[in-house]
């Protein structure tokens, strides 16, 4: 097992992290139309899991076509889980969870945290905005605010 996360910047809000037993994660994951996203990382063949900020549309994304095309789980806030779900993400892949709470997925733990910004998705109401706390078992900690801020350390571009 690897000691370490790999961490990459993929433009925007979206990361690519790797944790330290291998698993695959997301977040925010604006790749294919995001004119700073590498075209290399643009479709990404495996995802384990994705993590959503909020319901704009450039930190949303590829989360549905990412979704069916890996298997990954989607984890948002209620609200945004829900509108995923209307829109063809099948709840066996859907998490749901709100600000203050965490949750155990694999060797680290996401908490969702206050981010102060809007949310919506396609001019719907898409729950309130939210931070990550992402603590991995090796005590590697990383927090996410998406448009809220970026990473507390910097994160390595891609390409």
């Amino acid at each position: 097992m690897e000691t370490t996360v790999k961490a990459r910047w993929l433009g925007h809000s979206a990361v690519a992290l790797v944790s330290p037993s291998g698993k695959k994660i997301y977040i925010d994951p604006f790749l294919k139309d995001n004119p700073t996203t590498p075209d290399a990382d643009k479709n990404p063949k495996e995802i384990d899991y994705i993590l959503l900020t909020h319901g704009h549309e450039d930190h949303v994304g590829d989360t549905l076509a990412l979704a069916e095309a890996t298997g990954a789980k989607v984890l948002s806030i209620v609200e945004l889980s829900g509108l995923l779900k209307n829109d063809g993400l099948p709840a066996s892949q859907a998490m749901e969870m709100n600000k203050g709470g965490t949750v155990r997925l694999d060797d680290f733990r996401v908490t969702m945290v206050n981010a102060n910004h809007s949310s919506s998705l396609g001019g719907r109401y898409a729950g309130d905005p939210a931070g990550l706390i992402i603590r991995f078992d090796n005590d590697i900690t990383l927090r996410h605010l998406a448009s809220a801020n970026r990473f507390s350390r910097g994160v390595p571009r891609a390409g």
